[in-house]
């Protein structure tokens, strides 16, 4: 079983790996069909897409929000008395975004988005110490939306995905990580020995470094760079 595995310090520093299993076995040992996620888009994926987008939020350059694609909707009351709903714009749509998607792209009134940048903290002058937020137009969310629920459920279904990976994945989170860091952390101040432990560090990508817990208060002593 794929897992975290944190080696605690002896004598010698030792560094935690991650145990994956033996020979990819979790992946598929031929292509997977892709015809799924190259069919035209359905009217029932954007009637399912609709109701996923959120209310509230702040419109692009055109200026109309969310809202006006989420209630174009009224009820049709069936023979058997029971009530259907019906999307006014979903036959509209779906050709839409048929036509996006058959082409590849879409058209620049939809594509663009507005950028304001948000200080986050340091030096006003420094653009690193920014964090860019997008606002797109509504009319592209449900087209992301369900692109990224066939993209979703063919990895998943196929198995593509690392079993190790938790973050961005449905019923997963990366709180089952921390909550066997923070096991293997107790395990080791119980028994009173040092922890060694590995992280990707953002601002440098693809940099390995270690951080070292060492003593009573577990405090990190300092990041080591890996060669």
């Amino acid at each position: 079983t794929p897992c975290l595995h944190i080696q605690l310090g002896s004598s010698s520093i030792r560094s935690c790996v991650l145990l994956l299993p033996r020979g990819n076995s979790h992946r598929p040992l031929s292509a997977p069909n892709t015809d799924g996620l190259d069919a035209l888009i359905s009217q029932v994926e954007v009637e399912k897409a609709l109701p996923k987008l959120s209310n509230g939020k702040a419109p692009e350059k055109a200026g109309w929000p969310a809202e006006l694609l989420r209630y174009a909707a009224h009820y049709v009351t069936m023979e058997d008395g029971s009530r259907h709903k019906v999307w006014v714009l979903a036959p509209l749509l779906t050709r839409f975004l048929n036509r996006c998607f058959c082409a590849g792209v879409l058209p620049p009134c939809i594509s663009s988005a507005l950028v304001t940048p948000i200080h986050k903290k340091g030096c006003t002058l420094d653009a690193a110490n920014y964090r860019p937020i997008a606002v797109g137009e509504p009319l592209y969310r449900p087209y992301t939306i369900i692109l990224n629920k066939r993209l979703v459920g063919w990895s998943e279904e196929h198995q593509l995905r690392s079993p190790v990976q938790a973050g961005f994945r449905p019923g997963q989170s990366p709180i089952h990580h921390l909550f066997a860091l923070r096991h293997f952390i107790d395990t080791a101040r119980i028994s009173r020995r040092p922890l060694y432990a590995c992280a990707w560090t953002s601002r440098r990508p693809m940099i390995l470094s270690s951080i070292i817990f060492c003593g009573t208060n577990w405090s990190p002593l300092g990041w080591a760079p890996a060669c």
